[in-house]
Order: C-alpha cells, then structure tokens, then sequence
C-alpha cells in the first residue's frame, strides 16, 4: 500500500488558466507575456508551473532568478524560452548550449558571453537591465544606451531585449514609479532615435500591468498575479477597474490531516513555553505540519485552519514538525479528516495569512513552503 503524504499542495489548472486569460486580456495580443516562475515558482512548484505554462498558449516566456532553475526546466522538457533575470549559478556556456536568454550590465560579462558563444558557433541571447531606481541590478540609465552599442558590436552576442524593474508599483502613490518609467521611456527613445530597435521592451511587473499601462511595451512579467496571489489592495482595486471584477483566483491549497485527537482539561499549558493555557475542556487536533514545513511560527496562537469546514484555531506554539489546533467546535473531527492550511477560502488566502503575521505579502507564505512537500496539479 502506497503510504500517504503528512501534507500535500494542490494546484488548480482552472484558476492559474483563469488568471492567464485575466491577465492576456489585459496586456492585449500583441504584447509577450511571461510567467515569473522564480523562487520554486512563488513555492507553486517549479516544474509543475512551468508544464502548465507550456501547454498554455497564452505564454510566451518563462522568467526564472537563477539559471539552475532554467537549466533544471530543460532538462525536463520545457521548450519555451527562458529569460534568467539575476544570478547564473553555473557554466555560461551552459546557458548558451541550451538556448537560455540572461542578463547583462557590465563590460566582463559581454567579453565573457562573446567568447563562450564563439566556441560553440552561437550566439548568446541577453538582455540589458537598467538600473532606474530599485538599486540592485543593471546599469544607470545614461550609461544604458552606450552599452547597447557596445554589446550589439560584438559578433556572437544577439541583445534580445532591454528592460527594468519597478521598486514600488503596487503603491497608490505612483510617482516614483511614474519618474522610473519616464527614465526608461528616454532610454528606449534615444536607442530608436539612433535606429536601435531591440525585439524586446519590458518593464512591467504584475502591479505595473495592472496599473500602468504605458510600462507593458511588448513583454510583459507576471508573477504574483498569475499565482492569484494579491499585490495590495491598490493593485485590486486597479483589477476591479481594468478587468471588470475582483477576478484573481489562488491557485494553491496545501492540505494536511488530523493524526491525533486528544481531550485536554481547562487550565492545562499547551505547547513549548506554555504559551496557552485552556479556559474550558478543550478537543485537541494534532496535525504533521510545522515550521518546517513552512508553516510560519509566527502563527502561533493566531493562526486558523479549516476543518471539515469549520475554522479550528492554531494554539501554542507552532513546532517543527507538529502543530496543534482546537478542534471542540468540529463535532465530527477525526483521526484522517482532511485540514485545509491554505486556500480559497475565507480567512485562508494567502494574503490574509500574511496579514495575521505582520508581514502584508503573500509571497512569503507561499514561498516559504518547504519543496519537499508534493505538489499536484488538480482540476
């Protein structure tokens, strides 16, 4: 007999293909779209997404941070192309054997392209970050256009493309965001000027694309977005308008079991440090999921989970390896019933768990999910 998992993660196909039309409509036709599959795809699971992106037509490109992460989607099959937008933890050569687009900012990294595309007769794909006020990767903006020419000079380099990042676009305050995009605009404006037209142009987050329209250009990154993962309420909102409808639907549920049930008297400690304390008889719940597991201990006696559709709150201390809930209001728990930990529910969106930590961004949540839970792709 096949031995369950402690805890899983389901996928929905129909909400990530939800939220891929929401967002093709949005961007239009013309414009590539690409999903933002970094940090083991927001913790959605890298190969999982990135095999439902291929068999959606509404994607055109992958986004990973590392090129381990293009590398390792490859070699399982994934043939759409791939941008590395931070670090290449690996061979070069690498990259270029593989047809994998990556970053550029500096004169070394052009030499070392040029030369490792020359020894296998290609040309490596790049495209050129500008630096227009996140202060982390790429080049100042009147360095941007001089480093253009210098790249396309060389015979084994193709510059696909040119692009920056915003640091607060899903702020309601949108003049900085506005002052970074006119930086770029001036930049891609000056390159056309001196008849540079590069395939690519891209700015656009998943809170740009759902606010700042003139940031889309013709390729577009989306990745919170297409996760059903909330921006800010400014970014809901700006949905609500461009999209007709609150319209994003997560696209993850972890789930987990009950393995223990236990009858607890009132004024009984429960948990490491004796951060609770019952006031009642109380039913405990024991569930095999901690921190980790990435279940947040900062969750500890705040936290809700749904069993057998009713809210059974976290008490004590969240454990490494365990964590237990207070069941006395499910009449009908038992040992095996199935606990919703994250989902599309009330009060179990990612967003809102983040807001019950203090932390306000749902990537946290999701991502901070160990990769060794299974993940599964469902209807």
């Amino acid at each position: 007999m096949t031995a369950m998992p402690y805890s899983w993660i389901e996928i929905s196909r129909s909400a990530f293909e939800h939220n891929l039309s929401l967002y093709r409509n949005i961007v239009g036709p013309q414009v590539n779209l690409a999903v933002v599959v970094k940090g083991n795809a927001y913790g959605h699971g890298l190969l999982e997404i990135a095999q439902l992106c291929q068999q959606a037509t509404a994607v055109d490109w992958l986004c990973t941070a590392h090129l381990s992460e293009a590398l390792v989607l490859r070699r399982n099959g994934i043939t759409l192309p791939i941008l590395v937008m931070s670090n290449l933890d690996g061979n070069l050569s690498d990259a270029i054997a593989h047809d994998i687009s990556f970053i550029v900012y500096d004169s070394a990294a052009l030499m070392a392209s040029n030369e490792q595309a020359a020894l296998q007769n290609k040309k490596a794909r790049v495209h050129i970050k500008v630096d227009t006020g996140l202060a982390r990767f790429g080049l100042a903006p009147q360095d941007a256009v001089a480093y253009v020419l210098q790249a396309s000079a060389y015979p084994h380099i193709e510059v696909q493309g040119i692009f920056s990042h915003f640091a607060e676009s899903d702020n309601r305050d949108t003049a900085y965001t506005d002052g970074q995009l006119q930086q770029f605009v001036q930049v891609v404006d000056e390159l056309r000027r001196l008849g540079v037209q590069l395939p690519y142009v891209h700015m656009s987050n998943t809170a740009a694309a759902s606010s700042l329209i003139p940031s889309h250009f013709n390729f577009a990154r989306i990745g919170a977005g297409v996760y059903g993962l909330e921006p800010s309420p400014f970014i809901m909102d700006c949905l609500r308008v461009m999209a007709g409808a609150p319209s994003l639907k997560p696209v993850m549920s972890w789930k987990t079991r009950i393995t223990g049930l236990r009858a607890i008297a009132p004024h009984a400690s429960v948990g490491y440090a004796r951060t609770h304390t019952t006031t009642a008889p109380t039913r405990l719940g024991i569930i095999p999921v901690g921190y980790y597991d990435g279940y947040d201990r900062r969750l500890s006696n705040v936290g809700k989970v749904l069993v057998e559709g009713g809210h059974a709150p976290v008490i004590g201390r969240v454990c490494m390896n365990a964590t237990m809930v207070d069941v006395s209001a499910v009449e009908e728990c038992k040992i095996g019933d199935e606990v919703i930990l994250l989902g599309d529910h009330p009060r179990m969106q990612a967003h809102e768990i983040a807001e019950m930590i203090g932390s306000f961004n749902p990537r946290e949540i999701t991502t901070r999910i160990n990769p060794l839970v299974p993940r599964r792709i469902v209807a």
